[in-house]
């Protein structure tokens, strides 16, 4: 498997207010916690660094998980505690492959949907 040298993912947010509050460190201490925040940051940093998904999920700290909900497929990346970050390939339309999935390794945009809680 080889990934794009100096090629980054962009990442956008599904909202405008996660988008606040994931660019301000201080609302997103207040919003979850210290721990929370230092993991969130961290991981839209590793989304940012990335070249694509494949490269991202490549990481070892990167739990990739999926939620399929209709028509559109929802990706989970674990941020410890319970807590996930709810993704989904911001491309139209996504990358697949011959067998119908998302080709991680061609996605090369993500829409931040929600950071869930545990429970």
């Amino acid at each position: 498997m080889s990934f794009g040298v100096g090629v980054m993912m962009e990442v956008g947010f599904a909202s405008l207010q996660m988008a606040k509050t994931c660019s301000s460190p201080a609302q997103t201490r207040r919003q979850w916690g210290s721990v929370g925040a230092r993991k969130i940051r961290l991981r839209l940093d590793q989304m940012i660094a990335a070249s694509s998904l494949a490269e991202l999920v490549s990481l070892p700290q990167v739990r990739l998980g999926r939620l399929v909900t209709g028509a559109d497929e929802r990706f989970v990346l674990d941020l410890g505690g319970g807590r996930q970050m709810v993704v989904f390939a911001d491309e139209d339309p996504a990358p697949r492959r011959h067998d119908g999935t998302i080709d991680l390794g061609r996605v090369e945009r993500l829409l931040v949907v929600e950071i869930t809680e545990p429970g």
